[in-house]
């Protein structure tokens, strides 16, 4: 289960939540720019980019190290699996760096990682949050509604005095959809 990437040997492959990282992971406890792999001096190195959950490698977290073929990469809850491929038509070192990371589900250990996510009492709260508001728009067919109901709960947890949702309009142009208080509106531009 998941995807094969191959790496760039020439360079840094990012792995992150972030658009700019080649390896993009939708999981929310990455950090936006979460680990970096690159070849240098004919090893494959992995690099944690200062996450805030983290960079495993076997189970064992890291700041850097050195990567050999099977090893497992954990990043938040994502594992992958890493491999060298090895051309055997050709010893040279450029054909041994085709590189594939093979990403798949993690077990029971990720749930180790959310408990230990919930212990920063802010986090805790921020996951509470998303929670009531996911039960919340279970019930909802409207996007409207749905609108409506996260500006709601942006207000109540930010306690901003102004909170809006933007729309493109026909013109291609950003313009408040819905402005809460509603009387707000009108300083909204």
């Amino acid at each position: 289960m998941g995807g094969v990437f191959p790496l760039e040997s020439s360079g840094e492959n990012r792995l992150g939540r972030g658009l700019d990282c080649q390896i993009t992971l939708t999981d929310p406890l990455s950090s936006r720019i979460h680990a970096v792999i690159e070849y240098t001096e004919g090893m494959w190195w992995l690099r944690d980019a200062e996450s805030r959950n983290g960079t495993y490698v076997n189970g064992q977290k890291v700041d850097d190290a050195q990567l050999s073929s099977n090893d497992r990469i954990r990043i938040g809850s994502t594992e992958f699996s890493f491999y060298i491929e090895h051309d055997d038509t050709q010893r040279d070192a450029a054909s041994m760096s085709q590189t594939i990371v093979l990403d798949k589900p993690v077990t029971h250990e990720s749930g180790t990682i959310g408990v230990e996510a919930l212990r920063d009492a802010g986090r805790a709260e921020d996951f509470l949050l998303l929670y009531q508001l996911s039960i919340r728009l279970l019930g909802c067919d409207d996007p409207n509604d749905v609108v409506r109901i996260t500006l709601d709960l942006l207000q109540e947890r930010t306690r901003a005095s102004v909170v809006g949702f933007m729309w493109l309009d026909e013109t291609g142009s950003l313009r408040p959809k819905l402005v809460l208080p509603e009387d707000q509106s009108s300083k909204v531009r």
